[in-house]
């Protein structure tokens, strides 16, 4: 698992290192798609409440007519 080196540097693995950088990069991809998934969510709620707002004023200002 880990080696210990002369001047007591602690060194890993080929395969450990390859590991963590491909549980980093996942992580990281991970988080871009999360993010940009709640980024569009937020966004087509913005749209959602801006529509159901103008159609609510609509109706009310046609009503009073």
């Amino acid at each position: 698992m880990y080696r210990r080196q002369a001047d007591s540097h602690t060194t890993i693995g080929f395969w450990q290192g390859l590991g963590w950088v491909l549980a980093g990069t996942l992580a990281a991809a991970i988080t871009v798609v999360l993010a940009a998934a709640f980024n569009h969510l937020i966004i087509v709620g913005a749209v959602l409440a801006a529509v159901l707002g103008l159609y609510r004023d609509r109706r009310l200002r046609t009503a009073d007519c």
